[in-house]
């Protein structure tokens, strides 16, 4: 049965908007976040006004201190620097100074030859932390050559290829040299050695 155009006016109009309603919600959640941000910069502005208030009143307590107080203050501050100073002071202390003694010429020996290789020659440094041991060095420099030059000549060239045979040769030879240097003066006076240089022939 065909309606007529009042029917179809009436079908219309019952239609609910809902297009009315997002625009009220999405109106609505805007201005929360509004009130939102409002609320939050306030908190922030009187927390931050309230720390300076803080601030300028211990300012001013500090200026209302007898003059014993302050220089009790003073002093109190004064022991505190001094003694990180000191502390600093140590820490560098804590870190020595190294003095080195070059062999003024390179260890030359004669090798049995089975590598194909019938010298060699091995430039040495050793090391100590006291400067005092680099002169009680020089003057025990034959005893520490000669015990040098048995060690080296023992080797095979093969075994020095090798970073691994280098470092064992190296730990020999300042093992060595220690314990010879315990001997004749009563201490070991070298704290490391250094094979700068070690050339087969």
């Amino acid at each position: 049965m065909p309606q007529n155009e009042d029917d179809l006016d009436l079908d219309i109009e019952s239609k609910p908007k809902s297009g009315g309603m997002k625009k009220i919600l999405i109106i609505v959640l805007a201005s929360l976040l509004v009130v939102g941000g409002v609320v939050a910069t306030t908190v922030v502005l009187m927390s931050s006004h309230s720390a300076q208030a803080e601030d300028e009143e211990a300012y001013f307590a500090d200026d209302e201190e007898p003059d014993a107080a302050k220089k009790k203050k003073r002093k109190k501050k004064h022991r505190a620097k001094s003694h990180k100073k000191k502390k600093e002071h140590k820490s560098v202390s804590k870190h020595r100074t190294p003095h080195y003694l070059e062999l003024d010429k390179p260890i030359v020996v004669n090798l049995d030859g089975s590598s194909g290789v019938r010298f060699l020659q091995v430039s040495v440094a050793l090391m100590s932390y006291d400067e005092k041991n680099i002169e009680k060095l020089k003057t025990n420099m034959p005893v520490i050559r000669h015990n040098l030059v048995l060690l080296f000549s023992s080797q095979n060239f093969a075994n020095l290829q090798s970073i691994e045979g280098k470092k064992r040769l190296k730990e020999s030879a300042l093992k060595l040299v220690q314990e010879e240097l315990k001997k004749l003066v009563g201490e070991p006076l070298v704290d490391d050695m250094y094979l700068p240089s070690i050339v087969g022939q």
